[in-house]
């Protein structure tokens, strides 16, 4: 059945919808409509039409399929209350992305007066490597309109709730009366804006972006050469800082700024505690009264360069299914996270993800902070670490990452059972532990049992001038390589490796105390590596540096290159 849009109410109502000429088709879940299903409309609709969406949850994953067509609830439509929104809900039943635009759309496609939910992202190329993007919506070279939605509890890669980018230099969405919260983001947070993308913030109707979660700026980032500037309602913070928001000043222009009219949360300048009984309406500041989710206790604590910080975690096991927990955590300078004990403090990952991520670089500064500054002064202390793995993206890391980060300590923590390689191609193992970029390194008590990728640990530099590392008890066992398939893609094993190498890094200067390294191998099975799979150790630099191995136990362990299978030490000749 087809209805020809005769409702004077519809007129009144709907000023942003050209719908006067169009036919209308009506999603009702009870039958009594043309469709029950929003994709039987999509297939049916031609441009122009509108597809009016009673309320319901709809669990489908849609694609607009370039067509110029109006998906609408009944808010701003037959309705002025927003709590409908909260009622027409398209749940994507953590089977990819749920709204794709990715077939040249215009702002005559919109999508109005939905929640959005429970998307994981479509795997499409990021960087170098193929990564789950956009958990609630993805837009590529397209342009449009997006409005009245609340986009939660989403999660992917990059953009959790919505991940926008182009390659033609073309492209400019419009949002307006989004709110975007509760999304995660395993690398970047809620909402990720690319390349020459510029995303229009309606100034009118504003968006709100708050309390997501991400290992990296959990909010926006913003990394395109053509974003105007933006206003938004509210953010988690107000006066954000590099925590909140990432803006990439090598890309977006000089004159960029976001503003926020209203913040979520006010910082709190003390220390907090976290228990698995604790609740997240609780103060966290004192044991007796803990919050529950970690992630949060570490948006709500204020650093201070001046006043060191402590999240006391107490015993027990923390992981999403049983208490809410939201993986990785984003680590913050001047703010130490320290477990009760290395035994009974447990992060169990359950194979989606890393623990925690501290990543940045030279350009991801708002304006007035350092030209340069590291991710410092932070100890992570008395934990255990199980079942890490890297399913949403290529540049996963098992259990910890860190890029760019200063005079830290990681100290009596037991990593054990953390996956990174694939059957998948789109899926690349990596490392355990992986440090790149930084200095002032101390390790002690850091043991890795059984787990599989790329090395255990990974300590290396291109951007530094000089390293240093001190690790003292460190004790890798039985790694290996990641899964051997027909389509395997993933690392090589091996134990460990320390290095520098390109311009302008003037050496390593690396200590290691009582290391042992045993049952761990390292093969060649990963074609892109040819015959160079290394030895278990290998530890290199260029010109400078110092390299000390006192009461080291390095036994038992394979390799099948020519490096043999125990160490290789070495400088690295400057044409590499």
């Amino acid at each position: 059945m087809k209805s020809i849009l005769i409702l004077f109410s519809l007129i009144i109502l709907n000023s942003q919808f050209s719908i006067l000429n169009s036919t209308l088709w009506e999603v009702k879940q009870d039958g009594t409509g043309d469709f029950t299903t929003i994709t039987a409309g999509i297939d049916a609709a031609d441009d122009g039409d509108t597809l009016l969406v009673y309320p319901g949850r709809y669990i489908e994953n849609l694609n607009y399929k370039g067509k110029a067509i109006t998906i609408t609830g009944l808010y701003g439509v037959t309705s002025d209350d927003r709590s409908i929104v909260r009622e027409t809900i398209i749940d994507g039943n953590r089977e990819g992305t749920v709204v794709v635009f990715n077939s040249d759309e215009t702002r005559s496609a919109i999508l109005n007066g939905f929640t959005i939910t429970n998307g994981l992202g479509e795997f499409h190329w990021f960087g170098s490597t193929s990564n789950s993007l956009g958990g609630g919506i993805y837009i590529v070279n397209a342009s449009p309109v997006i409005s009245n939605c609340d986009i939660e509890h989403n999660m992917a890669y990059a953009g959790g709730a919505m991940h926008i980018i182009t390659d033609r230099s073309t492209g400019s969405p419009l949002l307006k009366g989004n709110r975007v919260r509760y999304n995660q983001g395993i690398f970047l947070g809620a909402i990720s804006i690319g390349h020459d993308m510029d995303v229009e913030f309606c100034s009118q109707s504003l968006n709100s972006v708050y309390m997501n979660y991400a290992g990296n700026n959990p909010d926006i980032f913003i990394y395109s050469r053509r974003q105007s500037p933006i206003v938004v309602d509210t953010l988690t913070v107000k006066d954000y800082d590099r925590y909140f928001v990432g803006i990439n000043y090598d890309q977006v222009s000089d004159d960029f700024t976001l503003t926020a009219k209203n913040s979520k949360i006010d910082p709190i300048a003390a220390d907090l505690y976290v228990s698995p009984d604790g609740c997240d309406t609780n103060s966290g500041l004192t044991p007796d009264d803990p919050l529950q989710t970690i992630a949060l206790a570490i948006m709500l604590i204020k650093p201070d360069s001046l006043q060191q910080r402590t999240i006391h975690i107490a015993e027990g096991i923390y992981s999403r299914s049983l208490n809410n927990q939201r993986f990785p955590l984003q680590i913050r300078s001047y703010v130490d996270i320290i477990g009760a004990d290395m035994e009974t403090t447990v992060f169990d990952l359950q194979g989606e993800t890393l623990a925690f991520m501290g990543s940045t670089n030279t350009t991801l500064f708002p304006p007035n902070d350092d030209s340069f500054s590291y991710i410092k002064n932070y100890t992570i202390k008395n934990l255990t670490i199980i079942n890490g793995g890297n399913p949403y993206g290529g540049d996963g890391v098992g259990a910890i990452r860190l890029n760019y980060n200063s005079s830290f300590s990681l100290e009596n923590i037991t990593i054990a059972e953390c996956h990174t390689g694939s059957a998948s191609p789109e899926r690349k193992g990596r490392w355990t532990v992986g440090i790149y970029h930084s200095t002032d390194i101390t390790l002690k008590n850091l043991h890795l049992y059984n787990n599989s990728g790329y090395e255990a640990l990974r300590i290396a530099t291109s951007r530094v001038p000089f390293m240093n590392v001190y690790g003292e008890n460190i004790r890798i066992r039985k790694h290996k390589p990641g899964p051997l398939t027909p389509d395997y893609i993933g690392g090589e094993g091996g134990g460990a490796s320390i290095f520098s190498h390109r311009d302008p890094t003037e050496g390593i200067y690396v200590t290691l105390v009582n290391l042992e390294m045993t049952d761990c191998v390292t093969d060649n099975i990963d074609p892109m590596w040819g015959e160079t799979a290394r030895s278990n150790l290998v530890v290199y630099g260029r010109e400078g540096g110092e390299v000390r191995l006192i009461n080291a136990t390095i036994g038992n362990n394979y390799s099948a290159a020519r490096y043999g299978a125990s160490a290789a030490l070495g400088k690295r000749n400057s044409h590499h």
